[in-house]
């Protein structure tokens, strides 16, 4: 019964890893660029000819491109995307190694338990962001 537990756990964890990483690095780079699209688009004089329309209106689309990028690092910070994709990378490998602990005949079932209720509870209060009781 252990070793489906952890194994469930450790998929969990897994998903919960590549979600948030993708959610994180997603948001760094869309931030990054549309805010990198707003400094260059109200330079570029080229627009002009190439495309009339967004030159015409290059301050709202330069206003648009900004505020999308402040409101994408907003969501994330108070999302703390980057610590929860921290805090599932960290319970996945510590299963991992209990895991390999379990694979041990003469491992404690008991203590392999008491490993596996710190990971769940430590996970926890680094998603939440506080300690558990």
């Amino acid at each position: 019964y252990l070793e489906q537990q952890l194994a469930a756990k450790f998929k969990w964890f897994n998903n919960g890893s590549r979600l948030w990483s993708a959610v994180h690095h997603w948001s760094l780079g869309v931030s990054a660029v549309t805010s990198a699209l707003a400094a260059v688009v109200i330079k570029l004089n080229w627009l002009k000819e190439a495309w009339p329309a967004v030159y015409a209106n290059r301050d709202d689309v330069v206003a648009i491109l900004a505020a999308l990028a402040t409101i994408i690092t907003a969501v994330s910070a108070a999302g703390n995307f980057g610590r929860k994709w921290q805090t599932n990378r960290i319970s996945r490998g510590r299963i991992e190694r209990l895991q390999v602990v379990l694979s041990d005949p003469a491992a404690s079932a008991s203590a392999i338990r008491d490993e596996l209720q710190d990971i769940i509870k430590k996970h926890d209060e680094s998603i939440v962001g506080a300690p558990i009781k």
